[in-house]
């Protein structure tokens, strides 16, 4: 509905030059969800693989409305698995806490990955929006 609301011309809000951009949510560490809800004596309310379900949905709501959108879970889940990789772990639950500060919400590290991909994006969807001296964050990996 929303994206509808700059998109359609038929809409009081219409409005062409609007660049839309969707971002998934980001991984949850599973390990500390569940710490947390241990040390408060109750079940875990969220998972990485329900917030990847939320991510596939943002993906196609972009796609089914033809406008751009960053895919920070998997760029997460990819960073992640190459940390493990290099540590050679084979721990599922390894690594998320390099880039969440609390299981759920981005610390440094992740807010430096999602700068870079919103870089990369706006880069090569609207290049004209990136300024001549703009450079993407130092690599976090």
């Amino acid at each position: 509905y929303m994206i509808s609301l700059v998109q359609s011309q038929d809409s009081e809000h219409y409005s062409p030059d609007t660049k839309i951009l969707i971002i998934t949510p980001p991984v949850v560490g599973d390990r500390v969800i569940q710490q947390l809800a241990k040390s408060r004596n109750t079940e875990p309310e969220w998972y990485n693989n329900r917030t990847k379900t939320y991510a596939d949905k943002a993906i196609e709501v972009a796609k089914a409305a033809n406008v751009t959108y960053a895919d920070l879970h998997t760029t997460m889940e990819d960073v992640v698995a190459d940390y493990r990789k290099n540590i050679s772990s084979t721990d599922e639950l390894e690594g998320y806490d390099n880039y969440l500060i609390d299981g759920i919400h981005l610390n440094a590290n992740g807010s430096t990955i999602l700068f870079n991909l919103l870089h990369e994006t706006i880069a090569n969807t609207w290049p004209e929006l990136i300024p001549l001296t703009s450079d993407p964050a130092p690599n976090t990996t």
